[in-house]
């Protein structure tokens, strides 16, 4: 559905697309770097073309860490080319409606997140992840009931893509829509050192009324909270996300199936903070979480099970590498003692690889 907006009828939510602070939207030429060399002569002897490979610039290291690691079939490349093509014309076309004043709610949906809680296009009101690192987490005593559990794996600045496998996990609520399982990665402007926060995004997917969408939950400078999310359902199991700084102030994410064929994207833009599109002060992240509000007790038999990720690797302009102790500065549970308490984590190799059990019972 397209709207055209004007005037006193803006919804709130449109804050987040204002023209009236225009990013850069300035993408990273890469194209002189050793890495796009040596990444471009593996494409060219899967028969990519140098017109092919221009118009991908920075996208080609994840597709060649991809088939280097996996050994792609023709069909499999060309599927993953096909999906970064249309990831980056919903993307244009998100830029393109923002600078017109124009909703379309066909692809994606955005809403102001009020008090921790957003109402979705189906009128549900559900909790969002309060871990976006736009502000200090909020401490609570032990035995305190917060924002719900979580789990993370943050690298150190200066990448502005991940890519990573995720199983999705078998989950549970007892509270339908109050309490909320993620697959939480995100992006968070930070310092030199990571520790400090400017804003930000949380980005992956959530479960609700018993399917997986992708979220984009983001954080402007001045404490406005806006959750964007696909229209279009993740099918169950298997699925391949790509999470990256498309632009300057541009944050995109992008869903795969086990073929790499593409099922959607959506994207986010910040009208208040600088993200880097060549993520020189980003940190990237992996993870999950249970979201709640207003719960009284963190025993009600929820759970999120099984959750597993791996192969995720992180990029920037000029190297890519897995998330090993290399690049991983901060790996945690975190939540109220309580809430950590009900988290359990098997690492299957060193960050890049692992399992997550949110276990509220």
């Amino acid at each position: 559905m397209k709207l055209k907006i004007a005037g006193s009828l803006m919804l709130s939510a449109m804050l987040v697309f204002s023209s009236s602070a225009m990013a850069q939207d300035s993408t990273v030429d890469v194209s002189k770097t050793e890495l796009f060399q040596t990444s471009a002569a593996v494409l060219k002897k899967h028969g990519l073309t140098d017109e092919v490979i221009s118009k991908l610039g920075q996208d080609i290291y994840p597709l060649t860490n991809e088939i280097k690691t996996k050994n792609l079939t023709k069909e499999q490349i060309n599927n993953y080319i096909d999906g970064i093509e249309k990831a980056n014309e919903q993307q244009r076309k998100v830029k393109e409606n923002r600078e017109k004043g124009i909703v379309d709610e066909s692809v994606q949906v955005t809403r102001e997140v009020v008090d921790g809680m957003v109402t979705l296009s189906n009128g549900h009101k559900i909790p969002v992840p309060q871990r976006n690192k736009g502000s200090e987490d909020k401490v609570s005593p032990a035995g305190a009931t917060a924002h719900g559990p979580y789990y993370n794996v943050d690298a150190r600045v200066g990448f502005n893509q991940v890519t990573h496998w995720v199983d999705l996990p078998w989950v549970y609520s007892t509270t339908p829509r109050g309490i909320i399982p993620y697959v939480l990665g995100g992006a968070y402007v930070t310092n030199w050192n990571n520790s400090e926060y400017f804003g930000g995004a949380d980005v992956g997917a959530f479960y609700e009324w018993g399917v997986w969408k992708l979220a984009i939950n983001g954080k402007s400078k001045a404490g406005n909270n806006y959750w964007t999310q696909s229209t279009k359902e993740l099918p169950g199991g298997k699925i391949y996300l790509n999470y990256k700084v498309s632009a300057d102030n541009q944050l995109q994410i992008t869903a795969s199936d086990s073929n790499y064929v593409y099922i959607t994207s959506i994207s986010y833009w910040f009208p208040d903070i600088y993200l880097k599109a060549d993520g020189s002060n980003v940190e990237m992240a992996t993870g999950f979480s249970m979201a709640y509000k207003n719960v009284n007790s963190v025993n009600d038999g929820s759970f999120l099970r099984h959750g597993h990720i791996y192969n995720a690797s992180v990029y920037s302009p000029s190297w890519y590498s897995l998330m090993d102790p290399s690049v991983v500065v901060h790996e945690q549970k975190k939540g109220t003692p309580i809430e950590i308490s009900k988290i359990n984590v098997s690492t299957m190799a060193n960050y890049h690889d692992y399992y997550v059990d949110i276990n509220l019972n």
